[in-house]
């Protein structure tokens, strides 16, 4: 665990593993935001259902390219590596999107404390009702 990381700063593009066949409904991508993360032209298959919230922001902001296959894979590798002001655009995109989306774990604890506290006070959202 945390490695990848190492790899993906010196690298120029990266293709995310585990998302190019159908492993099981378990096994649906490695991550794509370790790499995005540090603004990397990243590929990724068709397979990224246990990143899904992260996928859709990251398609919206084109910050990612799809491939359905590995004929697909070795086109997109191609066209990034020949066009780096591409790939580094694309790359900056996707380094955006996740400057954009951190503190999540702090928001989601916020609210979490939020009901707990009102939980004490018996005062329950009304989700919890």
């Amino acid at each position: 665990m945390g490695e990848l990381n190492k790899f993906y700063s010196l690298a120029d593009l990266v293709f995310v593993g585990r998302t190019l066949v159908d492993l099981g409904s378990k096994q649906h991508g490695s991550d794509m935001i370790e790499p995005a993360a540090l603004g990397r032209a990243t590929v990724v298959g068709p397979y990224t259902g246990n990143f899904a919230d992260a996928m859709l922001k990251l398609r919206q902001a084109e910050g990612i390219l799809i491939v359905q296959n590995e004929a697909r894979l070795l086109d997109a590798m191609s066209v990034l590596l020949t066009s780096p002001i591409q790939a580094t655009e694309m790359g900056r995109r996707a380094q955006e999107v996740v400057r954009r989306e951190q503190g999540s774990t702090a928001r989601h604890a916020k609210v979490i404390l939020d009901v707990l506290r009102a939980a004490e006070r018996g005062a329950f959202p009304a989700i919890l009702r």
